[in-house]
């Protein structure tokens, strides 16, 4: 068995019942080191791009990530690559918790299912053990009960699971497929997918070891690593309070146009740390513990990170982190998206505000802005797909067509799908407009909003002696130098861009989750790191111009595969809104010019031409002649 690899996949067809069980290839996970690369590279040559989102053919594909389940400190993640209903794209998901490692203890390292049951079903998987099970117990049930069922008739084995919620069941394109609480896969539509194979579940159970090449080095690697996560962690912990001050600011860009402005925003939150997060937690062998246990209200709990906290205050107005919380759980148990509910629960108050739908719409029900009630009860209109909640339901941009009288005026959209609740500067612009999803989250480097108090010189030396900085000795010249900030600098920011979204996506590859690698400023894994553990971990001698060609065959792929189903150059870019006005009270208007002159550089040098179609040349130097063919064979190079 090669070290690192569970050494197995398997091939599911849920029209037939069919299982196939087939060896892992070495040197395909050498060339695309697993996870997201290799569930990629599984799409790209067997799905055609005129397959419909919802054809048998149109496969979910689980990848766990080259180091998952291995001593490499927050290696916990699995892709799931497929088709998106709401863009029709390739898009993926990284599903962080504990799944992923399960998944390679029980032999595994892909699953790679096609087809649709006739009746409710879910996946068993134990060691050698692989049934297709009867769910119809099942269906209609949230995701909690849903698992704590199958916990119970799974006892005693402490089973790992993957489950639909009804949005997915009723393939809302918002749904989601949940994990643990707080850990789950997202955006444009992956439940829905799931929800049409009827495929409700899957639950994991491994007792097998993952070997790996050197345990001593790795070992050593990793306390090196460990070493380094005082300042990471310092941040999390003290998360939402001072350190999420400056994003209770930020105004919800996507759905109405008025900025909304928190007053003594580092009080509130600060008070709501004291009273409501319980603790800290994390996913599998994550010493970060990016994630809060808060206590509700009504005496549940919920686990939430990052802007999970702030979606529903700025889609409707309302300064209560507890009401966030509370929406983010709900959409957590119907199995949604909570960016995209967030936004579409937004979108249909502004457009109610604005007359263009009116209770005749909503089944009676009132929308304003600050209303908890109207908030909760479009949450489940959605997932469930009642009154305008079966319209929300497509997305906002055939919601909008739907709904007509000028509600297309109102959708924000990249690419189809709503966007992240950040105010847009050229940074985050560019990065939401190239990509398959505008998802920021995917893209984040150091290059941060001003005012957060870095960028000093002080700060800057610092920051490079102190062993943080994680991009190229080429740029480190442009990042000791005077820099503008992100709100300004349309020149600096594209070579430090690509090189984020190779970053992550080389951490995608290997299911290192990017809070280590690449999110935010002191993030403890450097490259470096990164290509020790591959080596000391999977036996793979591994040098950064292998490890990065990895991470480019990915995305490289991905926007092939997206060129042939209809994505150019029209398509990179953002609402046209932001070319006219600011974001944000303290955000300027994104220059168009100087926007398209920046996208320019970014396919050079990501080796696209000037239409935003992968290069011959770029995809014959990446070993990707089979790609090229493709395209020549549609006509498009």
């Amino acid at each position: 068995m090669p070290f690192g690899l569970a050494g197995k996949g398997l091939e599911i067809d849920l029209s037939s019942g069919r299982v196939v069980r087939i060896n892992s290839d070495p040197d395909q996970f050498e060339k695309f080191l697993g996870g997201r690369g290799i569930a990629t590279k599984m799409f790209v040559d067997r799905v055609s791009p005129e397959t419909d989102p919802f054809a048998p053919d149109n496969p979910l594909i689980f990848s766990a990530g080259l180091l998952s389940g291995t001593l490499a400190p927050g290696a916990n993640r699995t892709a799931l690559v497929t088709r998106s209903p709401q863009t029709g794209l390739l898009t993926y998901s990284t599903i962080g918790g504990f799944w992923g490692p399960e998944l390679k203890r029980a032999g595994y390292d892909t699953i790679f299912i096609a087809g649709i049951a006739e009746t409710p079903i879910y996946l068993f998987i134990r060691d050698d053990l692989i049934e297709l099970r009867d769910a119809s117990h099942l269906w209609g049930k949230c995701v909690r009960e849903a698992g704590q069922i199958l916990g119970a008739e799974h006892k005693p084995l402490n089973i790992q699971v993957l489950c639909i919620g009804p949005a997915g069941e009723k393939k809302v394109f918002a749904s989601s497929i949940e994990h643990a609480m707080g850990a789950g896969a997202h955006r444009a539509g992956v439940g829905a997918v799931m929800g049409h194979k009827k495929l409700k579940a899957i639950v994991v159970h491994g007792t097998r070891d993952i070997l790996v090449a050197n345990p001593a080095e790795l070992k050593k690697t990793c306390d090196h690593i460990n070493s380094k996560t005082g300042p990471i962690r310092d941040y999390w912990r003290d998360w939402p309070a001072k350190n999420g001050a400056w994003l209770f600011n930020e105004a919800m860009h996507g759905n109405y146009e008025e900025a909304v402005i928190f007053e003594d925003d580092e009080e509130i939150l600060t008070n709501f740390n004291k009273a409501s997060k319980m603790r800290s937690a994390g996913c599998f062998n994550c010493g970060i513990g990016c994630k809060s246990v808060i206590a509700l209200p009504e005496g549940r709990y919920a686990t939430v990170k990052c802007m999970s906290y702030f979606n529903f205050m700025f889609a409707v107005k309302i300064c209560d982190i507890h009401f966030s919380v509370r929406c983010f759980e709900l959409c957590e148990n119907y199995g949604l998206d909570v960016v995209s509910t967030a936004y579409l629960t937004g979108f249909a108050i502004d457009l109610y505000q604005k007359g263009i739908i009116t209770r005749a719409d909503t089944g009676g029900l009132e929308l304003n802005w600050g209303d908890r009630q109207a908030a909760y009860s479009l949450i489940e209109k959605i997932a469930r797909r009642e009154d305008i909640g079966d319209i929300l339901a497509y997305g906002v941009v055939e919601a909008s067509r739907k709904i007509g009288k000028g509600a297309e005026e109102h959708a924000y959209h990249v690419k189809k799908l709503e966007p992240i609740p950040y105010t847009i500067d050229p940074y985050s612009a560019l990065l939401s407009s190239v990509g398959d999803k505008p998802d920021q989250t995917r893209s984040e480097g150091f290059i941060a909003s001003e005012g957060l108090e870095y960028y000093s010189p002080e700060w800057r030396e610092n920051y490079v002696k102190d062993g943080f900085f994680s991009y190229p000795k080429a740029l480190k010249p442009d990042f000791e130098s005077d820099y503008e900030g992100r709100d300004h600098d349309y020149e600096k920011i594209v070579p430090f861009a690509s090189y984020d979204v190779d970053k992550n996506s080389l951490a995608d590859c290997t299911g290192v989750c990017i809070y280590w690698t690449g999110f935010w400023q002191y993030n403890p894994i450097l490259v470096e790191d990164h290509l020790k553990l591959i080596e000391y971990a999977a036996g793979m001698p591994m040098d950064e111009e292998k490890a990065m060609n990895a991470a480019k065959c990915t995305g490289i792929m991905t926007r092939a595969f997206n060129a042939m189903a209809g994505i150019s150059r029209r398509d990179d870019t953002i609402h046209k809104r932001f070319f006219e006005k600011p974001s944000g009270a303290q955000k300027p208007i994104i220059d168009r010019e100087r926007f398209d002159a920046m996208v320019s550089r970014y396919y050079s040098m990501r080796g696209w031409n000037e239409d935003g179609i992968p290069s011959a040349e770029e995809l014959d130097r990446l070993g990707l002649e089979d790609i090229r063919l493709k395209l020549e064979q549609k006509g498009i190079l």
